[in-house]
């Protein structure tokens, strides 16, 4: 979906004693490459999101590491502000929605993504028509830092940041491509971004697989709802195939759909979608799927 803008927060844990999850897809101490995730099977029927949704507009979910707290965007208080809410297990629905303050500006901030130790929010910023600053943030107990902007001369053109390979990754899109920046550590410095030969014609939004070899994005034609798509790799050297839309069935497959989050483990999905029964503009659903 077409949005105004960027920001990037980076920001400690909002729950309290949060723990770092170990995953498949980590990967390992000598950085070698992550186990390879998977098989799956087929994407669940998407269960809309009640506590999270508005009659205005939700986008930009972002699910953390042990998929206990999700950030997201909502323009229900009038320009687009980043929101949170919790749960108790992956099962459970999560309670009610709260406003981060802290992060709040005069114009637009969206986007957000959180990073695998929950200690970091990245997202855009910007006013109306154009959102084209990235900012991150981090958070001391339950409290947020204020918003640092990220390197101007690296960062302007580049939107829909999402975090990947425990924080070792961050896949962005910039014009019509698809980009990913790389460091050596969680707080080293980003390295030049490189293409990752995906491109459309408008959209972006992507959230890779914590092995890094699947990736979902947002992707429609001029004047066509948005559709989400995946590609999928044989390594982290190879290019990605042709990517390929992403049927959930139903309404949902004549829906616009985007904004793509994909979990830790490649399990679960978190995206937004127009879908008949949505309450507003657009509406939070996640999906599941088994490994095989």
């Amino acid at each position: 979906m077409r949005r105004i803008g960027v920001l990037i927060v980076l920001a400690g844990c909002g729950r309290v004693g949060f723990d770092a999850v170990a995953l498949r897809g980590d990967a390992g101490a000598d950085g070698s490459d992550p186990v390879r995730l998977g098989p799956f099977g087929s994407w669940q029927p998407p269960v809309r999101q009640p506590t999270l949704n508005t009659n205005s507009q939700e986008f930009g979910p972002a699910l953390s590491a042990d998929g206990l707290e999700v950030i997201f965007s909502t323009r229900f208080t009038g320009d687009a502000d980043i929101w949170r809410a919790t749960r108790t297990t992956r099962s459970a629905a999560f309670g009610a929605r709260e406003l981060i303050p802290q992060v709040m500006s005069t114009g637009e901030d969206a986007e957000p993504t959180l990073s695998y130790d929950g200690t970091t929010i990245v997202f855009q910023r910007g006013t109306a028509p154009l959102m084209t600053t990235l900012w991150s943030t981090t958070r001391t107990g339950t409290t947020w830092s204020a918003p640092m902007q990220l390197d101007p001369a690296v960062f302007t053109t580049f939107h829909g940041p999402d975090f990947g390979s425990g924080d070792l990754s961050l896949q962005v899109n910039s014009a019509s491509e698809l980009f990913e920046f790389s460091r050596d550590s969680a707080q080293g410095p980003w390295g030049t971004p490189r293409s990752l030969g995906l491109t459309f014609a408008d959209g972006g939004y992507p959230s890779m697989r914590s092995d890094g070899l699947e990736i979902y994005f947002e992707r429609n034609a001029t004047g066509d709802p948005p559709e989400i798509f995946r590609a999928t790799r044989a390594s982290r050297d190879d290019p990605f195939g042709p990517p390929e839309k992403v049927l959930f069935g139903g309404s949902f497959d004549s829906a616009g759909s985007g904004d793509p989050d994909l979990s830790e483990d490649g399990e679960v999905m978190a995206f937004v979608s127009d879908e008949p029964n949505s309450l507003g503009l657009f509406d939070i659903y996640i999906t599941r799927r088994a490994p095989l």
